[in-house]
């Protein structure tokens, strides 16, 4: 049984605990605020190109402290999106494979309005395809590798769209346009997965249509290391040979690790307004070429949203309006998310059911082959079978 007096106990201590790392955290985000305002972009680009650090930097490509207002959004676009959803290999079912379910959605604004909603289903069984390559060892494909996978048709079905579509328009993927686990991943996938974004990205900008990939309540920190950065004297930090080993170092005064670049940002920007634009340092976007993504943040009214953005985009004046204004608009429309991102999840996410009736598809067209299709005893007992 729970000892309620001491767990009372324990949770008055964690309340204290928190009020305090709460009271440290405000005074830390000041601190932050106060160094951005009035920053120069020379200053601040120089000291992190000349940084050698694990933290992952921001290159500004405006005034870091400068805001914009929302421009106007036209009456008449294209809102375009994809997601997607899996079923898992299970060893305990009929077979092994796996489904990837990729929806889609073009929603069309203006006099002449209309929407399209679509969902595609990849059904992988091919041996090779079930493992996943780690150095000279091949494992089954695991949650991570299913998701890379489907980002693959993500990416193709919207670069897809893209080819059919004119301007002004905005083509938006749910997460990072960043990949951030490129290196690490299986070696046979690894150049499909930056070369079908890197198709997606050429298409965008030869229909001249920017494509944004939007992050609900993002972590990034990469703002405030480099504000961090700023508080060492070095004029060209090497995080790795610190002259401060030990005592107090200056780019951890005022708490300035706690900080992450949201609630930095979110004391900074009214509603519809965004942030100056940064330039990730992220080894991997080194395969990216013209494409580098760069990042700014955006007060959609419920939350700070981190939008990403291939390079020429980001330098485009014209191009970075259209994707500030619909990205807004969207998320207006949303109610705080986007809703061409919401309506391609729902078209994307595969229910209990939608699992059931694929197990029960797979299982009578080997029965139909005459081929075994037994499931597990335990997946049996789970649903009240017999064997």
């Amino acid at each position: 049984m729970l000892d309620y007096a001491a767990l009372a106990a324990g949770l008055d201590e964690w309340a204290q605990y928190h009020a305090g790392q709460a009271e440290r955290l405000r005074e830390a985000l000041g601190a932050a605020r106060r160094t951005l305002a009035g920053l120069e972009r020379e200053r601040m680009a120089a000291k992190a190109s000349r940084a050698r650090t694990s933290w992952l930097l921001a290159i500004p490509l405006e005034a870091p402290s400068g805001v914009c207002r929302p421009p106007a959004a036209p009456e008449a676009y294209t809102a375009l999106a994809a997601d997607g959803s899996q079923i898992a290999p299970d060893r305990q079912e009929v077979a092994s494979c796996f489904l990837l379910n990729v929806g889609s959605v073009r929603l069309h604004y203006g006099p002449q309005a209309a929407a399209q909603l679509e969902s595609r289903p990849w059904v992988v069984f091919r041996d090779e395809d079930m493992v996943t390559d780690y150095g000279d060892r091949q494992v089954p494909v695991d949650a991570k590798a299913l998701a890379d996978r489907r980002r693959l048709l993500e990416a193709a079905r919207l670069a897809e769209m893209l080819a059919e579509t004119a301007p002004p328009a905005l083509a938006m993927v749910d997460g990072s346009l960043i990949w951030w686990q490129l290196q690490a991943d299986d070696q046979r996938y690894r150049e499909q997965m930056i070369t079908a974004y890197l198709r997606l990205f050429e298409q965008a900008r030869a229909v001249g249509i920017p494509v944004v990939g939007y992050i609900s309540e993002p972590a990034g920190r990469e703002v405030a290391n480099t504000l961090r950065l700023l508080a060492c004297p070095e004029p060209a930090p090497d995080c790795d040979r610190c002259p401060f080993p030990s005592g107090p170092r200056p780019c951890r005064d005022q708490d300035l690790p706690m900080v992450a670049d949201a609630p930095l940002f979110a004391g900074l920007l009214r509603p519809g307004e965004r942030s100056a634009v940064f330039e990730s340092d992220s080894p991997v976007l080194r395969r990216y070429g013209e494409h580098h993504v760069c990042f700014c943040y955006l007060n959609v009214g419920q939350e700070i949203a981190r939008l990403e953005f291939p390079g020429w985009c980001a330098r485009d004046p014209e191009m970075l309006a259209r994707a500030h204004a619909l990205a807004l608009d969207q998320a207006g429309k949303g109610r705080g998310y986007p809703v061409a991102l919401a309506e391609a999840h729902e078209q994307a996410v595969v229910r209990a059911a939608d699992r059931e009736v694929f197990y029960r598809m797979l299982e009578s067209r080997l029965v139909g082959r005459q081929l075994p299709a037994r499931r597990s005893a335990k997946q049996l007992a789970k649903r009240g079978g017999s064997l």
